[in-house]
Formats: C-alpha cells, sequence, structure tokens
C-alpha cells in the first residue's frame, strides 16, 4: 500500500469541527467524512472512501490509489483530486483544484464549480452535467463512455481522444473549442454553442446536428459522417473517410473545402 509512513486511522470516522490536521489517511474499508466542517490538511485514499457533505471545506489535496470512493455534495475542495478510484461522485461542490482521475469505474460531476484543468483518463463511464467550468480544459482519453451535457465552461477546451461513445449535448463554450478524435463507437455533438471551432478526426461515426458553432468546423477522415443543420460562422471542411456522407442544411460564412462528393 502507499504511504506506510504515515498515521493511519482505521474504520469509520466523521469530522463535524474544524481541524488543523495536517494530513490524515484513510484505508481499505474505511470511510472518512467531513461534515458541515473544515479540514486544513490532505487527505490520502489509500483505499479507503471519503464523504464531504454538507458545506464541508477541504483545504488541501484529496489524493488516492486504488481507493473506493470520493462523494462530495454542496461543499467544497480548495486543492486537488488524483488518483485512481472505483468511483467519483460531486455534485453542487465547488473543486478550485486540478482534477486528474487516472482510472475508474464511473465519474459523476452535476450542478457543480470547476476552477482549473480536468483530466480523465480510462474511465467507464463519464457524465459531466450542469456544471460550470472557469479557465478550465476538459480532457477525456481511453475511455468507454462520455456523456458531457448542460454545461456552461467561460474559457476553456473539450477535447476527447481514444474514447468509444461520445456524447456532447447542449453545451455553451464562451471561449473555446471541441476536438474529438479516434472514438471508436461514436462521436455526436448536438445542440452546442461554440464560440471556437469543432475539429472530428478518423472516429467510426460522426453526428453533428444543429450546433452553432462560432469559428471553424472541419471534419476529416472520419467513417460515417452526418453534417446537419449546423450555423458555421467561417469555414467549413469536410473530407469524408467513407461512403456514409450526408451534408444537409448547413450554413457557412467563410470557405468551403470537400464534401460529400470527394
Amino acid at each position: 500500500m502507499l504511504f506506510v509512513t504515515l498515521s493511519v486511522f482505521a474504520a469509520d470516522t466523521t469530522i463535524t469541527v474544524d481541524t488543523n490536521e495536517k494530513r490524515r489517511v484513510v484505508s481499505i474499508g474505511d470511510t472518512l467524512t467531513i461534515d458541515s466542517a473544515t479540514f486544513t490538511g490532505n487527505i490520502i485514499l489509500d483505499g479507503g472512501s471519503l464523504n464531504i457533505i454538507n458545506s464541508a471545506t477541504v483545504r488541501g489535496n484529496v489524493v488516492f490509489a486504488d481507493a473506493q470512493k470520493i462523494f462530495c455534495h454542496a461543499s467544497k475542495i480548495d486543492g486537488k483530486i488524483e488518483g485512481d478510484i472505483n468511483t467519483v461522485e460531486i455534485s453542487s461542490c465547488t473543486i478550485n483544484g486540478k482534477v486528474n482521475i487516472k482510472k475508474s469505474d464511473e465519474v459523476s460531476v452535476d450542478q457543480s464549480t470547476l476552477l482549473s484543468n480536468v483530466d480523465m483518463n480510462n474511465i467507464a463511464f463519464t457524465l459531466i452535467s450542469n456544471s460550470n467550468f472557469s479557465k478550465s480544459d476538459l480532457k477525456v482519453k481511453d475511455s468507454a463512455i462520455v456523456v458531457i451535457g448542460g454545461n456552461f465552461i467561460s474559457e476553456g477546451n473539450i477535447i476527447i481522444i481514444d474514447s468509444n461513445n461520445n456524447q456532447l449535448v447542449n453545451n455553451t463554450i464562451l471561449h473555446g473549442y471541441i476536438k474529438i478524435s479516434n472514438a471508436t463507437i461514436l462521436a455526436l455533438l448536438a445542440s452546442n454553442n461554440i464560440s471556437g471551432s469543432a475539429v472530428f478526426i478518423n472516429n467510426s461515426s460522426l453526428f453533428v446536428l444543429q450546433n452553432i458553432i462560432g469559428d471553424s468546423l472541419s471534419a476529416v477522415n472520419n467513417k460515417e459522417t452526418q453534417l446537419i443543420a449546423n450555423t458555421i460562422t467561417n469555414n467549413f471542411k469536410l473530407i469524408p473517410g467513407g461512403v456514409v456522407c450526408v451534408d444537409d442544411s448547413n450554413t457557412y460564412g467563410g470557405k468551403l473545402k470537400g464534401g460529400c462528393g470527394l
């Protein structure tokens, strides 16, 4: 196990008063709950679980290795979140530090605020919904199912690489772009409002439907391409990579390069 030189607190523990403790290790089978209190230091999940609830605050980092679950509801984490863990559930929380999930069965983020970059790799199921991102890039790689919907990104990009089934619906990006590449099953972009460009490369099935794109749209070498009713401010690049190609009711203000007839 990791961090064996640190003090280990066994069994389930609930903290309900503010503490200046510098660090806490939660071992396999144990659960630490921060309830309506401020925890000043770092929390290390060395196989255990963590609940942060009822307007609680963790000032330090939350770092995990083969951990079970982190649950944050109506609370705040000032530091970073990093490591591999079975389940991440963040609801109505503010995360000030970076989020770096290296492996997980499920990551769920809903109605939360994230103020630094978010990196997720090797996630079986990802759901990010109704949340606010500020100066934050959202990157997902080598994951199975990725659903990103109803989010507001004031400044940042969404980048998805080498993932299977990707669905982005009804997101708003004020200053940033979207890029999806190497999706083995699906890359779906529907009803999004993007200030920057939308780029799609080497995906199996690509559906881009009724989006507002403030810069350019580029769809290159996708095996199935269906682009329908998109409003594109600048250039439109379409180079299909398979026999199925639909370009219907798209408008663009710049130049067209390629087309379904290639």
